[in-house]
């Protein structure tokens, strides 16, 4: 539960206030020492109430899991991560944390699921080119499912999958607002 773990969902505001990504990566780094597991994003008390967050640097997306068999997973739309920034990736699944290295090698990780969450971004369309702007962006993973999310408001794409195999499953997300296309798999858009 990433308010256990110190998290704070603000009211709605057009700036940062709490950055929350620090906390959450904490978490996904404890989950690879561990073998992986399940960060869940409650609720907030209050309506309208926000977990936002900031990339730490210009490589890095907000949060960045690089281990297999991880869980993210929310209480439903009111269960939201923010961005402020448009170039920021709120959740990356990779290999490689850079953001900025195109070309993946060695083993895919996997063996993924986000459900229940909502990733918001800022509503305004800057075309960045490759890795910035997505809401959630798979890089060399495979065995990914993808459900019941809400993903509204990004600079570019919703969900991102790129050099991956196995299976990606998408199923009844709600992806909205996303200023570029709601799924780009391997460069197909959807």
């Amino acid at each position: 539960n990433v308010k256990e773990w110190g998290a704070v969902p603000d009211s709605t505001l057009s700036t940062l206030n709490t950055n929350n990504a620090p906390i959450i990566q904490s978490m996904v780094d404890y989950l690879a020492t561990v073998g992986g597991g399940r960060i869940h994003t409650p609720a907030p008390n209050v309506n309208e109430a926000e977990y936002g967050m900031q990339k730490p640097n210009a490589t890095t997306a907000c949060v960045t899991v690089t281990s297999s068999s991880v869980t993210i997973s929310g209480d439903g739309p009111a269960s939201i991560w923010k961005t402020y920034l448009d170039e920021d990736i709120p959740l990356h699944f990779s290999t490689e944390a850079d953001i900025t290295v195109v070309s993946m090698v060695g083993d895919p990780v996997a063996d993924f699921e986000v459900y229940g969450m909502h990733i918001k971004g800022t509503n305004n369309y800057t075309n960045f080119g490759l890795a910035e702007g997505r809401g959630i962006l798979f890089r060399n993973a495979k065995d990914v499912s993808v459900h019941d999310n809400t993903i509204t408001s990004m600079s570019m794409i919703g969900i991102c999958a790129e050099q991956g195999d196995g299976y990606f499953r998408v199923q009844n997300n709600q992806i909205h607002s996303c200023r570029y296309t709601g799924i780009n798999y391997n460069g197909r858009c959807y």
